[in-house]
């Protein structure tokens, strides 16, 4: 699953720039940006969508990664992600994230409910999945609310520029509790980063920023896989994705497949 699945303190002024930007310009506004008091609302310029929730399309590759043996791609994912982001008073954020998505053929991508192993042959039913997760974001830390039972330790790290481009990194670590999994506990690890350009920017939260992200996830495997104690490792996400500015962006075939499962999703 997603865990995005899934916001930071500064400037109150937007930051734009004309066509055409001197260099030196672009580095006064760089050196603003990457300023660690500007880190909560640089991210949520690039993640949120102002006072409303921004949404996302997510689609990658989970590859199995079995120890020293090289990846093998298992399945293809394809996700759709809600995200609203608001400022709380001590300058922290609330991220507030509802993402749904679904596995696919590994070559094709074309979404499928029974699927081979291509390393042991076993038959499985890919599960779809459904995360609702909210989290407090600090300089620091990446938190959950107190009544989700999920621990969660992460950080945002700090901004990278080169050019009139911008990236946010935030990495995490998650733990869903064995009453959840109805297995033993699953720990993954997340390290996603979110790009968008300089010139985008506008750290009032008051326009919305065009971004893409890409993400590396480490999960263990999930049971529907049918992988067995002699065939240790972990599954590798590599995925992509992007803010979308309506839900007439999301492929065809994903909106349907929404659509009969969550009606009112998107």
């Amino acid at each position: 699953m997603f865990l995005s699945r899934r916001g930071f303190v500064g400037a109150t002024a937007a930051i734009t720039l004309a066509s055409g930007p001197s260099q030196s310009t672009v580095g006064t506004v760089a050196d603003d940006l990457a300023a660690p008091k500007n880190l909560l609302r640089l991210y949520r310029a690039m993640r949120g969508n102002g006072d409303d929730p921004a949404l996302w399309w997510l689609t990658g590759t989970v590859y199995a990664k079995l120890i020293g043996k090289p990846n093998v791609p298992l399945v293809q994912a394809h996700g759709v992600s809600w995200n609203r982001l608001t400022e709380r008073e001590d300058g922290n954020l609330d991220q507030a994230m509802d993402e749904a998505g679904y596995f696919g053929d590994a070559d094709s991508g074309e979404l499928v409910d029974t699927w081979v192993n291509p390393i042991n042959g076993h038959e499985g039913k890919p599960e779809a999945y459904r995360t609702v997760s909210r989290q407090i974001i600090t300089p620091n830390s990446v938190e959950v609310a107190a009544d989700v039972p999920i621990t969660v330790e992460g950080k945002m790290r700090p901004a990278t520029i080169s050019g009139e481009v911008v990236w946010v990194h935030e990495t995490f670590s998650a733990t869903v509790p064995s009453f959840l999994t109805g297995s033993a506990p699953r720990v993954m690890e997340l390290m996603a980063t979110f790009q968008a350009r300089i010139d985008d920017i506008d750290l009032t939260g008051q326009q919305v920023v065009p971004c893409t992200l890409s993400f590396l996830q480490v999960d263990p495997f999930y049971d529907w896989m049918g992988m067995s104690e002699d065939e240790p490792g972990l599954l590798i996400w590599n995925v992509v994705g992007r803010k979308l500015e309506s839900a007439t962006e999301v492929p065809d075939f994903l909106a349907r497949r929404l659509a009969a499962d969550h009606p009112g999703f998107l």
